[in-house]
C-alpha cells in the first residue's frame, strides 16, 4: 500500500470512500469505475487546493453545517499550503494516482479474473492489483469535500444534490453515483461532527461525546457549533470577511438585491474580531455571507453599514446562530452543554436585525472559505 501521508497526520485508504465492502463478478466492472472517478476527483482536489481555490471545497451533504467545514478547510490550506514539505508529497500522489487509474482502465478492458461465486474484500482486491492507496485523514476530508461540492449545483438560489458532473467523470450509471455521493455525505458528516468534538475538547468542554459521536448531522446545533468554531478561529489566527448585500422585498425569501454591497474584514486579536484593511487580497479568509433588507426606517444602506461595522462582529454570528431554524421544530431538542447566552443572543437577533423575521441589518446566508480578492474586486 502506497503512503502519503506527510506531511499531514493520520491515515486512511483512499477507497474507503467507495460504498462497497467486497468485489465481485457483478460489482467489478461499477467498482472499477469508481476507483477511475475517485482518482479524478483526488485530481481535481489537489489542483484545487495548492490553487488556494477554496471556494471549490463547499461541499452539500444534505444539512446545514457549511460553518463547520468553512473553518476546517481554511485552516488546513493556513497550515499545510506553508508546509515546504506538501508540494513533493502531493507529486508523489499525483504520480500514484495516475498508475493506478490506468491499472483500473486497463482491468475494465479485459476478462475478470474473480471466479464465479466469488466476494473478496475491497481491502484485498486493491492489493491483490497493486491499486491501493494510503492518504492522511486531512487529505481525505478535502477530496471528500471537493466530491460533494461537484455533486451540486444552484437550483434558483438553493443549492442541491445533482450527479450528472460526476456521472461525466465516469462510466458510472446515475444511481451508482447517487450511492457514492450518500456514502461520502455520510462520512463527511461523520468527519464535521469529529471537528466540532475536537474544537470543544481544546476548549475544555466535557460530556458532549454522547451528543456528537453518533454522527448524526441534526445533531449539530448551529449556536454551540458556531461558538466553538469562533474560539477555534481565534486560536488558528483566521481573518473573517464579511460580505453583505442588501436586497429589497416584503421578506427576504421574496426580496431581489439592490445590487448595493460591501464588505469588512476582521482579523482575531485578545478574543475579538477587529477591522482591518491592509491585507493582501491574495490573502484566503472564512467568508460569512448575508443580506441586509432595505427598510423604510432606515433606507440608506451606507449609513446602516457604518453603524454595523462598529458592531462585536462575533456577537453578530451567534445571534444569527441563536436564531437558526434548526431551533424552530422537531430536528433538535437540546445543546450538548448548556451554553449561557442563547436566550439572549435570540433576543440580539430580532433587536437588532440579525435574523430571518428582521434581517434588517445582517441576516447569514451562507459560510465558506475563499480568498479575499474574489469579493473585494468583484465589489
Amino acid at each position: 500500500m502506497a503512503s502519503i501521508s506527510s506531511p499531514m497526520q493520520g491515515s486512511s485508504s483512499l477507497f474507503s470512500l467507495l460504498p462497497q465492502a467486497v468485489v465481485n463478478q457483478t460489482n467489478v466492472q461499477k467498482v472499477l469505475n469508481s476507483i477511475c472517478l475517485i482518482t479524478r476527483v483526488t485530481r481535481s482536489a489537489i489542483e484545487a487546493f495548492l490553487g488556494r481555490e477554496l471556494a471549490l471545497f463547499d461541499a452539500l451533504v444534505g444539512e446545514e453545517a457549511c460553518h463547520i467545514r468553512a473553518v476546517k478547510v481554511h485552516e488546513l490550506s493556513m497550515r499545510l499550503l506553508q508546509d515546504p514539505t506538501l508540494q513533493h508529497a502531493l507529486q508523489v500522489l499525483n504520480t500514484k494516482i495516475n498508475e493506478v487509474e490506468q491499472k483500473a482502465m486497463h482491468l475494465l478492458h479485459r476478462p475478470t479474473d474473480l471466479k464465479k461465486k466469488e466476494n473478496i474484500t475491497m481491502g484485498r482486491y486493491l492489493q491483490m492489483h497493486g491499486m491501493d492507496i494510503e492518504v492522511s485523514a486531512d487529505l481525505l476530508f478535502l477530496i471528500e469535500s471537493r466530491l460533494l461540492t461537484l455533486s451540486k449545483i444552484d437550483a434558483g438560489g438553493k443549492d442541491r444534490t445533482d450527479c450528472a458532473t460526476l456521472q461525466k467523470m465516469s462510466g458510472l450509471s446515475a444511481s451508482n453515483v447517487s450511492d457514492l455521493v450518500k456514502h461520502v455525505q455520510k462520512h463527511l458528516s461523520e468527519l464535521s461532527v469529529g471537528y466540532i468534538q475536537e474544537c470543544a475538547e481544546q476548549k475544555d468542554i466535557p460530556h458532549i461525546a454522547p451528543c456528537l459521536d453518533e454522527g448524526l448531522r441534526s445533531q449539530v446545533p448551529c449556536f454551540f457549533a458556531l461558538d466553538m468554531l469562533l474560539h477555534r478561529m481565534h486560536a488558528t489566527e483566521q481573518p473573517l470577511l464579511i460580505k453583505v448585500v442588501e436586497k429589497e422585498g416584503a421578506t427576504l425569501q421574496e426580496a431581489q438585491t439592490t445590487g448595493k454591497k460591501m464588505h469588512f474584514l476582521f482579523h482575531p486579536e485578545n478574543g475579538f474580531f477587529h477591522r482591518k484593511e491592509d491585507s493582501s487580497l491574495d490573502t484566503t479568509a472564512v467568508v460569512v455571507e448575508g443580506n441586509c433588507l432595505k427598510s423604510t426606517e432606515h433606507p440608506c444602506f451606507e449609513e446602516k453599514m457604518a453603524g454595523f461595522a462598529q458592531e462585536d462582529i462575533g456577537s453578530v454570528i451567534l445571534a444569527n446562530a441563536a436564531q437558526h431554524t434548526q431551533y424552530a421544530g422537531q430536528k433538535l431538542t437540546r445543546e450538548p452543554v448548556d451554553l449561557p447566552g442563547l436566550d439572549s443572543y435570540k433576543q440580539m437577533a430580532y433587536a437588532g436585525g440579525f435574523s430571518l423575521t428582521n434581517p434588517s441589518v445582517f441576516c447569514i446566508e451562507h459560510i465558506f472559505a475563499d480568498t479575499i480578492r474574489r469579493h473585494v474586486e468583484s465589489i
